[in-house]
């Protein structure tokens, strides 16, 4: 999980490229407590009056006084400055604590830039922010070449936020081809949601010409990663045989394996296999049952077929 509680509801993370081994004596969480009570009464008139919109100078940010006042933020900073990523995520850190925004970007600017895929995020994040506040075209395209570098170093939550920002439009930066290369990384990082986003931009032709073949292969492999609805989509075209050879019992697998992530598409479409016999052997008892999950996992259409078939046996 990203150290500042980042939350994405579609994705999960890959971890990214091993850290440099840091040189400072204590952990990371230790040092910046440590700092933060000692600098606490140098830095709360500049928290108090948050960052400037303008962003610091270097000179600005070396000779901050809660560095000057601070023996372990000078040791920090020594070490950042000798490459070491772990030290200069630390600095961000604690500026974060201090809500001085801008400084802390500089600190992950320094992380991201030695390899540190975090820092990359966290930095892309802020600068998400910092457009919406400020509705500046240039921070939405700085977090978007931080996503990238993220992408680069393995993260695969950033190839997905990357994919769907291009996607999306966002920043006015729509461009669908690029974000089909960024789902296929995410995908091929085995990132869920990155697989499932780049099989529906090759089953629909987004940003690539129409591939079924390859949209098969990524949904089954949001299916591995236990996405149901990445099953069902997998299901859908073994059943229909677009692009790829149909197969009655390969689509009956990947629904079983559906229902049983509880995606409600898999276990209607399962259910109507057994209530009509398809692939498998005709049992109402069955279909009634897959209907009445997949009612109860919010499908209506299941919900219609449970009670049309409530008095059958």
């Amino acid at each position: 999980a990203l150290l500042w509680g980042l939350t994405l509801t579609l994705f999960s993370t890959i971890a990214c490229a091993e850290p440099a081994v840091s040189t400072t004596n204590a952990p990371a969480a230790d040092v910046t407590d440590a700092a933060t009570a000692t600098a606490t009464a140098t830095t709360t008139d500049a928290a108090a009056s948050s960052d400037s919109n303008s962003a610091p100078t270097d000179e600005e940010i070396l000779n901050d006084p809660a560095i000057k006042a601070t023996p372990a933020l000078q040791e920090l900073v020594a070490q950042c400055q000798k490459d070491d990523q772990i030290s200069c995520l630390t600095m961000a850190m604690f500026y974060e604590r201090q809500q001085k925004v801008s400084y802390g970007n500089y600190w992950l600017e320094r992380a991201c830039n030695l390899g540190s895929a975090i820092s990359c995020v966290k930095l892309g994040s802020n600068l998400v922010k910092a457009y919406k506040n400020t509705q500046q075209t240039s921070d939405g395209e700085l977090a978007l070449v931080f996503y990238g570098k993220a992408c680069d170093l393995n993260e695969a939550v950033a190839c997905v936020i990357a994919g769907r920002t291009y996607q999306t439009g966002n920043f006015g930066l729509k461009d669908e081809a690029k974000a089909v290369q960024f789902f296929v990384r995410a995908s091929e990082l085995h990132d869920a949601m990155g697989a499932l986003s780049a099989g529906r931009c090759y089953q629909e032709g987004i940003g690539v010409t129409v591939d079924n073949k390859q949209a098969l292969e990524h949904f089954s492999r949001a299916c591995d990663l236990q996405n149901g609805y990445g099953c069902y989509k997998a299901a859908h075209l073994y059943a229909i045989g677009a692009g790829v050879e149909k197969s009655v019992d390969q689509s009956s697998a990947f629904l079983e394996k559906g229902c049983n992530l509880d995606d409600a598409s898999s276990c209607l479409f399962l259910g109507q296999q057994y209530l009509h016999g398809l692939g498998k052997e005709q049992s109402t008892a069955q279909a009634k049952a897959l209907f009445a999950k997949a009612c109860e996992l919010k499908s209506e259409k299941a919900c219609a077929y449970a009670a049309a078939l409530k008095d059958k046996n």
